[in-house]
């Protein structure tokens, strides 16, 4: 309940309290908190840090006291990073995830996690090498989740070939746009100021059986 309503400090101090009565907090328990970390300042009490440096210092807490993280601590710590805008530390816990010595094995939450936190820091090449890893050493397939995010980050740094590139890519393995799709390809006309194109895709929508437009692709 401390984490799910910010409150780090008190939750931690739970945590030490726990230890020193004799009782292990578990695996769950650590989640909470480091998804608590990425909580916005507004949610944040007076003493909580939160943010990435915290999330880093559960993660290493563990690391150090049991119980051993899992690929969901990391990738939730990766998000963390990725609100902030701090890729170094997001490709840091990547790469600590896939170390073979860890024992863990990335799935398509922690590389799109990872791609979301290169993208929102506007490092679209970067954002597609890594992508290109992915199907290749990764050995994963793209879901609609992962293009999405990938579609709206290139359309916002204005790297509209690459969106397109990203939305063709949707059509050709078949994934359905949905219409968080649709808005964030709009968005990526709109942002290269070509009305004509975005307007088109708005009436692909508007004509598609499944999708209905909402009050953002109108904007």
């Amino acid at each position: 309940a401390f984490g799910k309503a910010g409150r780090l400090s008190a939750a931690l101090q739970l945590i030490d309290e726990m230890k020193q009565r004799g009782i292990s907090p578990n695996d769950v328990d650590y989640l909470m908190l480091i998804v608590a970390c990425g909580h916005g300042k507004n949610v944040m009490r007076a003493g909580d840090r939160g943010g990435s440096k915290q999330a880093l210092e559960l993660l290493q807490r563990m690391q150090d006291t049991g119980p051993v993280p899992d690929i969901r601590h990391y990738d939730a710590a990766m998000k963390v990073c990725a609100t902030e805008g701090d890729l170094a530390k997001a490709i840091n816990i990547f790469e600590s995830a896939r170390d073979k010595a860890m024992g863990m094995k990335p799935n398509e939450r922690s590389w799109g996690a990872l791609l979301d936190a290169i993208g929102r820091a506007g490092q679209v090449a970067e954002m597609m090498a890594w992508y290109a890893e992915m199907l290749t050493s990764g050995g994963l397939q793209p879901n609609n989740v992962i293009l999405n995010s990938m579609l709206a980050h290139a359309g916002t740094a204005g790297e509209l070939g690459i969106a397109e590139g990203i939305w063709r890519e949707m059509r050709d393995r078949q994934l359905e746009p949905n219409s968080y799709s649709y808005s964030a390809f709009i968005n990526c006309y709109a942002t290269a100021k070509q009305p004509d194109k975005a307007e088109g895709v708005l009436t692909e929508m508007v004509q598609s059986a499944t999708i209905k437009p909402n009050a953002i692709a109108f904007t």
